[in-house]
Parts: C-alpha cells; sequence; structure tokens
C-alpha cells in the first residue's frame, strides 16, 4: 500500500529561499517617496488656490452728488419728525455711477438727526460694471453737515463678489466717500 503522504510528515520541510534584505528597504524608500510627493502636491494645490482665490483689498475714494429728493413720509414722534423719501445722485472717482436710495431720517427739534438707507448703484467700480446695493446709517449736524458709515452689501453683474465698508461726509447735497473693498473668488 501506497503511503497518502507523499513525503514523510515528520520530516522537516526544506529551507525557504533566503530573503534579500534590500527588497523590504525598496518598497520602504518607495512608500516613503509617494507619501512625501502626496503631501507636497497638496501643500502645492492648496497654497496655488488659495493664492489664486485671495483678492487683495483696495481703497476707493471719490464724490458724489444728491440729485433730487422725494418725501414719501412725514410724521411727527413727540417732538422729533420721521421722514421717509428717495433720493437720486451720481457718484464720481473711483465709483461712477447713478444711484438711487430710500432713507429714513429721524429730525430732532435742535435740527440735528440720525439717518440709515439703503442705497442702490448701477456702476463701474475697479473697471467692473453691475448693480451694488448697500446699507448705511449716518448723522447730521445743525448747519446741515453730515457723516456716516457704508455697511457691507451684495452686487450683482461684476460686482456680485464685492465686499467691503466706508465712510463719507459732507454738507447739504455734496459729499465725499472713502471705502476698503475686495472683491470675492
Amino acid at each position: 500500500m501506497q503511503s497518502p503522504y507523499p513525503v514523510n510528515p515528520y520530516e522537516a520541510p526544506p529551507p525557504l529561499p533566503p530573503r534579500r534584505p534590500g527588497n523590504r528597504i525598496g518598497i520602504i524608500v518607495g512608500i516613503v517617496i509617494l507619501v512625501l510627493l502626496l503631501i507636497g502636491g497638496g501643500v502645492f494645490v492648496w497654497l496655488r488656490f488659495s493664492s489664486a482665490n485671495a483678492t487683495a483689498n483696495f481703497t476707493t475714494n471719490g464724490t458724489f452728488t444728491i440729485l433730487s429728493r422725494t418725501n414719501i413720509s412725514v410724521r411727527q414722534d413727540g417732538q422729533n419728525k420721521i421722514y421717509s423719501y428717495t433720493q437720486q445722485g451720481v457718484d464720481s472717482g473711483d465709483i461712477t455711477g447713478s444711484y438711487t436710495e430710500e432713507e429714513t431720517a429721524i429730525v430732532h427739534p435742535d435740527n440735528t438727526a440720525s439717518f440709515s438707507g439703503t442705497s442702490t448703484c448701477t456702476c463701474t467700480i475697479a473697471g467692473k460694471s453691475g448693480t451694488l446695493t448697500y446699507p448705511y446709517t449716518g448723522t447730521t449736524s445743525a448747519n446741515g453737515s453730515f457723516q456716516g458709515q457704508i455697511l457691507d452689501g451684495h452686487g450683482t453683474g461684476d460686482l456680485a463678489k464685492l465686499h467691503g465698508q466706508g465712510t463719507f461726509q459732507g454738507q447739504g447735497t455734496h459729499g465725499t466717500y472713502s471705502s476698503e473693498l475686495h472683491f470675492d473668488a
């Protein structure tokens, strides 16, 4: 009868061929180089896109003129009068175009006032055109001089990604503005 085992099960198996230590070191070095390339590529892509998406702030300066004002309503609140009106005007300088504002002013007995409103400008800024809508607030002294702040708004067209804030001041129907703006990428 023949043995079911081709070899003696009690005999030690033949030794495996010796491993070359260089194979394992080569694989480890290859993996390390691959990981470094992936990390370096990721850092390169991140830096490239983050610098491409970052835009520098820029300053705009100029003048504005209020061309007309239409009273919508006037009401008394104690000794104060509350005016609601629209006004149209033009911007010149780094921002050019025409605007319409809806404004509410609270005029006190001493002829000082506080006001707030929303301006919608069809304008060009830094060579880009569109419509920009932004809120503002300010105060008026008894002699008719005024000052205020321009708050961040939103735009359309080429101005859709414009953000920033600024200040304005003036006397009567004329004034100046200054703002720090940037375009999001």
